[in-house]
């Protein structure tokens, strides 16, 4: 699991055009990419949009306002398809804001190891 620290990195652009994004808001509504999603179909959902894809790489943000466990919950849904988490934080987002870019209209990218922490399992 990384938590993204800056959105200005060197990367390597996949072919797809938007990240895998998964997005718990303060209604506890589950999004995949901007689509209404649920916690029951999250794991299929991201088995069919991960299987066209080289990179496991699925981006995770909730809201500060649901319950812990239905962030972890999110996490553990994305780690058992396999998938490596990238954890968005208010932080984060307002850097990207700052520098002008939107992951939503950027490219899936692999990150080098300074623009990203590792979190132990």
């Amino acid at each position: 699991m990384w938590i993204l620290s800056d959105p200005i990195f060197r990367c390597k652009p996949e072919r797809w055009p938007e990240a895998l994004i998964v997005r718990i808001d303060a209604h506890n509504l589950w999004y995949l990419s901007g689509k209404l999603t649920s916690a029951s179909a999250l794991p299929n959902d991201l088995k069919t949009e991960l299987s066209r894809r080289a990179q496991w790489v699925v981006y995770f943000e909730a809201d500060p306002e649901i319950p812990y466990a239905s962030a972890v919950g999110g996490m553990e849904i994305i780690r058992a398809a396999h998938a490596g988490v990238i954890l968005l934080t208010p932080a984060s987002e307002k850097r990207e804001k700052q520098a002008g870019l939107s992951l939503v209209s950027r490219p899936a990218q692999l990150f080098d190891g300074e623009s990203r922490r590792r979190i132990p399992d």
